[in-house]
């Protein structure tokens, strides 16, 4: 792959990112050819192959670039705040690009799964920050799976529907049945 610099690459970047999500709006991945990414692009194949090897590199990129922002905004902002603030400020995040991240949350590949990344960092999230502060009985792995899965629901569920507040205090019912009483 030819390395192009500059702002030309980035607009030429997001151009490409932007028709692959277009058209996963109506298509599988594996029906999407380069010839049809560079089409709804407006742009040369030459030009595709300076900035990717195939689809699934430019998918990848989609993938890392998401992954990379969801991370972060875990590592900055999760860390001293209540799961159930945490998670509308996190829906806020998301909302702007929220088509873009529910077709990369349903695509799945040997190299790009967003749900899965989003799965590894969540689950990191809540052994570090929540899980251990309840006091319970329930094996780890079991409260993991749950909170986990309970989260990917949450985002999932109000990325499709609008951010929900209600929705959000489910949290709290949730961390008071999980947390057993003093004795």
């Amino acid at each position: 792959m030819t390395q192009v610099s500059g702002e030309y690459h980035t607009a030429t970047q997001s151009l490409l990112e932007d028709a692959l999500i277009e058209l996963l709006r109506t298509n599988s991945l594996d029906r999407i050819t380069v010839r049809d990414i560079v089409g709804q692009a407006h742009v040369g194949r030459s030009t595709f192959y300076n900035h990717y090897q195939d689809k699934f590199e430019l998918l990848n990129s989609l993938v890392d670039e998401e992954t990379g922002a969801f991370s972060r905004w875990i590592i900055e902002d999760f860390n001293d705040r209540e799961l159930g603030e945490a998670l509308g400020m996190l829906l806020d995040e998301l909302a702007p690009k929220r088509e873009k991240i529910l077709i990369l949350l349903s695509i799945k590949t040997k190299t790009a799964d967003l749900n899965a990344n989003y799965r590894r960092i969540v689950r990191a999230a809540l052994t570090e920050h929540m899980i251990p502060k309840l006091t319970t009985h329930l094996p780890l792995n079991y409260l993991q799976d749950f909170c986990v899965d309970t989260v990917m629901t949450q985002i999932d569920y109000q990325l499709r529907h609008g951010k929900q507040p209600q929705l959000l205090d489910f949290w709290r019912m949730v961390k008071q049945a999980l947390v057993l009483p003093a004795d």
